[in-house]
């Protein structure tokens, strides 16, 4: 219930106090952060569960208490007074009345949806191919190295190009690594199908966050984050149900088929969304 609370604060609070023009390259920086703190953490954790899961629960939960209290004195509230105080009402009922908010969720949805197999049914594609948990661990690892290197490279020349345009190609890119690996067996094959669908996923991560912020007008911004992040959430539940469905019916070729299928579709929504969010972006400008 509280893991993830603290997103939609932190992700308006970017947009309060970064023009539009760098919020993708902020959005960039706390997507990288976060990739940095996950890569170490694999290292850690299972380094620590050797041992037991007593002392890894602990630092857990003192590094999550240490990141409240970091914010609570030394991060500043963002929102302006004034318009908290003239902020209309309506909440999340105005966030849905948003046609373009509320298509842009459902095509995060199938795109989360698609991103996620790789920490669900993956391993379990892999296991069917004679591959196990070791294999898996190495297999994923190049997630996490790529973003952590590649990511801030990259991010601040994918922040001015079209955010739609940079969108399509990221969902494009991340169907097409889950594609390819309805045709490999062996773990250099899997290890490179992950490597190209973690392209699209720099791609995709340098703007998805900024386009809510282009689209939530500035007393809604954490209504609108909290809906993104529904699309998030949702994408998390229904990957494992859904994917290891698909695993059970046709085996990895249709799963990893129907992800490309699922990603294309998204891309064709972002697509076809583009001219609306451009003229949102232009107007918060």
């Amino acid at each position: 219930m509280l893991l993830d609370m603290y997103r939609p604060a932190s992700q308006a609070m970017v947009a309060d106090i970064i023009s539009p023009a760098d919020r993708p390259r902020a959005f960039g920086l706390l997507f990288w952060a976060v990739n940095l703190g996950w890569a170490v953490a694999m290292v850690l954790g299972g380094t620590l569960a050797r041992q037991g899961f007593l002392w890894l629960f602990w630092i857990d939960a003192l590094t999550c208490a240490a990141f409240g209290v970091l914010v609570w004195r030394a991060v500043p509230e963002t929102r302006d007074r004034a318009a908290r105080a003239s902020a209309a009402p309506g909440g999340f009922a105005r966030a849905l009345r948003d046609r373009v908010m509320v298509a842009y969720v459902v095509i995060t949805l199938l795109y989360t949806f698609v991103l996620m197999q790789g920490m669900t049914t993956m391993p379990l594609a892999m296991k069917e191919d004679g591959l196990g948990a070791q294999a898996y661990g190495l297999a994923i690892a190049a997630n996490g190295v790529l973003i952590v290197i590649v990511q801030p490279l990259v991010n601040a020349w994918l922040s001015r190009r079209d955010h739609s345009r940079v969108l399509v190609a990221g969902f494009v890119l991340v169907g097409t690594g889950y594609g390819l690996t309805s045709l490999v067996s062996s773990l250099p094959g899997y290890t490179l199908t992950i490597l190209v669908w973690t392209c699209g996923e720099i791609i995709a991560a340098a703007v998805l966050q900024a386009v809510v912020a282009d689209l939530a007008p500035a007393d809604l911004r954490g209504r609108y984050n909290g809906l993104y992040g529904m699309a998030w959430s949702g994408g998390f539940l229904l990957a494992p149900l859904g994917g290891t469905q698909l695993l059970g019916l046709g085996g990895g070729p249709a799963l990893w088929l129907t992800c490309l299928g699922l990603a294309l579709a998204a891309a064709a929504g972002q697509l076809a969304l583009a001219p609306a969010i451009r003229r949102r972006h232009f107007s918060s400008d």
